[in-house]
Formats: structure tokens, C-alpha cells, sequence
């Protein structure tokens, strides 16, 4: 059975500032929720978040698109996603990902260079 507990211990970890850890956490819950698609894409979108933390864009880049082709109209992840190329200084794919992230209703996509990142945090039960 599929178990939010690293989901959720990962983002534990991420609010307390251990970076490493909620990496860790996010990669475990990656890896025993391959049929809960729920768990598996938040996993996904904040292993994403954590890795552009610890400037790992590159592989943050790979496990967001990985998010995306999940669900393509998760406005959160197209946001983050953004947030990853901006910092790769790819800024015209950055700014396509953000209007994306606009268009599917995600409304937190602020002006350049202020760019929070956020975590998704899903509701269960």
C-alpha cells in the first residue's frame, strides 16, 4: 500500500531548512509510490523544488518534466519548472513555462526575478 508519510515528512524537512533530508525523504516516497499517481507527481514536483534549492538544476530540470508528463496542466509544476530554467538562465522557455503555469490557473507566478518556490503540499482523505 502506498504510504504519503515520506511526502509528508519530506516537506517537514523542507520547512525546517534540511534541504538534504527532504531530498532524501522525496526520493523515498518517489520510489515506493510508483502507482499513486498523486503522491508520485507531488513527490516529483518537490524533489524538483528541493534539488533547485541545493542548485542541482540540471537534475531538478529532468525530474519536474518527469512531473509534467504525468498531468501537463499542473499549473504548480509548470511554475516550478520555470523557476528551474530562470536559474539555468534559459529566461525565454522560463517565461513560457510561467505563462503556462498563468494559463492553468496557477496564480502565484510573480514579475522576474522575485520567484518564490512552493512545495506542493496535497490534501489527503
Amino acid at each position: 500500500m502506498a504510504d504519503d508519510g515520506l511526502l509528508k515528512d519530506g516537506n517537514d524537512l523542507y520547512y525546517a531548512g534540511d534541504f538534504p533530508g527532504a531530498e532524501k525523504a522525496y526520493r523515498r516516497s518517489v520510489e515506493l509510490n510508483p502507482k499513486n499517481k498523486g503522491i508520485l507527481q507531488a513527490s516529483l514536483n518537490n524533489l524538483g523544488v528541493v534539488l533547485s534549492d541545493l542548485e542541482k538544476y540540471d537534475e531538478a530540470e529532468t525530474v519536474l518534466r518527469k512531473a509534467l508528463e504525468m498531468d501537463p496542466k499542473f499549473g504548480m509544476i509548470w511554475y516550478n519548472l520555470g523557476n528551474v530554467l530562470h536559474d539555468l538562465k534559459r529566461f525565454d522557455e522560463a517565461e513560457e513555462a510561467h505563462r503556462r503555469a498563468k494559463e492553468l490557473g496557477h496564480g502565484r507566478v510573480p514579475r522576474m526575478p522575485f520567484i518564490p518556490r512552493i512545495p506542493f503540499v496535497p490534501r489527503f482523505g
